[in-house]
């Protein structure tokens, strides 16, 4: 019994002509429904590329902000990256975990706890900033430095618009530098 006709061979998989876009050209009218794609898209390249350096973009954000800012509490932290607050526990736990960072109490008031950026913390944030740095350049790549800067001043424009803030929301403020 010939089983090969019930059982065709596999033919290899060719490359699709007509690749499907990621915004299709009937949303793509909508800026805003560019914007919400393009993030998804970048945010998941954003995670693959900080994996192998063993963090997620929220530990990055923590450990920038740290290394800008200085010590905060873990609510100065939630409130500047709007980061619910299991989100910000699990992830200082990962931080804390990993060596870089750590809770130390704050001398101001001993029931409560700063959070601290450590020296494995900062070495990791710079490996963390190459990075970011060759994703935003492959990400940004069919733009001239021009057109990349400009992008990035109308996006900081953009994003920094109350319009945006979830309702009852305002913006927030940074948190006074500590000395670290």
């Amino acid at each position: 019994m010939n089983t090969s006709a019930a059982h065709p061979k596999p033919q290899p998989s060719r490359p699709d002509p007509h690749p499907v876009p990621l915004v299709p050209e009937f949303i793509a009218h909508h800026t805003s429904c560019v914007l919400v794609k393009a993030g998804q898209a970048i945010f998941r390249l954003m995670e693959q590329r900080l994996a192998e350096l063993d963090i997620r973009t929220r530990h990055y954000s923590i450990l920038k902000s740290l290394s800008a800012v200085g010590e905060m509490s873990q609510q100065e932290i939630c409130t500047l990256l709007r980061i619910d607050v299991a989100t910000m526990v699990a992830s200082l736990d990962d931080c804390e975990r990993l060596g870089l960072a750590n809770r130390v109490r704050n001398p101001e008031d001993r029931r409560k706890h700063l959070i601290v950026i450590t020296a494995a913390g900062r070495d990791l944030l710079d490996r963390a900033e190459a990075v970011l740095d060759g994703l935003d350049q492959d990400v940004l790549r069919v733009l001239a430095a021009p057109e990349r800067s400009a992008l990035h001043a109308l996006m900081t424009e953009v994003v920094s618009d109350e319009v945006l803030l979830p309702a009852g929301s305002r913006a927030a403020e940074p948190p006074v530098a500590r000395s670290a």
